[in-house]
């Protein structure tokens, strides 16, 4: 499983997003161990433009200490970003300069991913 980006085109309902939904034990286990061994960079993620979103457990995964600064991004089950666009954006002849401005500011997060996952990037 690897990060990417996805874009949505639906009437009223277009969004690009990007990240990982619902990945794998083993590569949630490296994205929750990376957030773990490398917090100023999740840290950056967090500040991004947009959040980080998706489902989360009701309980904290097993080891992780209840006390963790990042205890809530470490239950996530999905790690995602998204935005949406109205449709006057997408049917203007900017939208593809709105999209790639929106994944350059998605980046971050699919950065931090793929390098939890062992991927380049």
């Amino acid at each position: 499983m690897a990060p990417g980006l996805y874009i949505h085109f639906e009437p009223a309902e277009t969004f690009a997003g990007s990240g990982v939904w619902h990945p794998d034990a083993p590569t949630l286990t490296k994205i929750r161990d990376r957030i773990v061994a490398k917090p100023d960079e999740w840290k950056k993620v967090l500040k991004g433009k947009y959040p980080v979103e998706g489902d989360s457990m009701k309980r904290n995964p097993p080891g992780v200490d209840a006390s963790h600064p990042f205890i809530m991004d470490l239950r996530r089950k999905d790690f995602l970003s998204s935005v949406r666009f109205s449709e006057r954006q997408v049917t203007s002849p900017g939208f593809l300069d709105d999209f790639i401005g929106a994944s350059k500011a998605m980046d971050p997060l699919n950065g931090f991913l793929a390098r939890a996952i062992g991927l380049p990037w």
